[in-house]
């Protein structure tokens, strides 16, 4: 139950779907790691021990586990719980399980969605900063951008499976 509640909470804090987008920054090797927020948010940390330009959907087991005590450590070393102002109440879990970034990840991949590492992190990192002004899934943050088009992507996939349509990807052209 907890690595599901993890998950989710990881669904709800960094997907998005058109990760780097217009304007966005890049590393020195000229690798997008997203807009100009993620890039100041996720400057606020240490170095990670896997890449954070590496796309959530390429991470393995092994990188996950590396990754995970640096988690713990910089973006979610415990629970929140916030109840805003507007009534509604922010809950983001504390702490890091590899397989539950795996799972996400396979999930990611089979919805193409394309966000890196630096765009879940500062997503993650603008929520703690700010939960209330975030409101539904971050989407208010500029950090939380791309996290939020993943939800998107993943959301309309997941309806399509239930109705027994094609996913997103099985469109035909029009």
């Amino acid at each position: 139950m907890k690595r599901l509640v993890c998950l989710a909470c990881l669904l709800v804090l960094g997907c998005g779907g058109g990760s780097s987008s217009a304007g966005g920054t890049t590393t020195a090797d000229s690798t997008p790691v997203g807009n100009a927020a993620v890039t100041a948010r996720i400057a606020t940390v240490p170095a990670a021990p896997v890449p954070l330009t590496t796309q959530v959907s390429a991470l393995t087991t092994e990188s996950a586990t590396s990754l995970c005590p640096w988690v713990q450590e910089h973006v979610a070393p415990s629970e929140l719980d916030v109840d805003c102002p507007d009534g509604s109440h922010v809950h983001t879990g504390g702490g890091c399980e590899a397989e539950g970034l795996v799972q996400m990840a396979t999930q990611f991949s089979q919805v193409s969605c394309s966000l890196n590492l630096a765009e879940l992190f500062a997503c993650q990192l603008a929520v703690r900063a700010d939960p209330c002004g975030g409101g539904a899934f971050g989407a208010n943050h500029a950090e939380c951008e791309a996290m939020t088009e993943c939800i998107r992507v993943s959301f309309a996939s997941a309806q399509a499976q239930q109705a027994g349509g094609t996913t997103p990807d099985e469109q035909p052209a029009q």
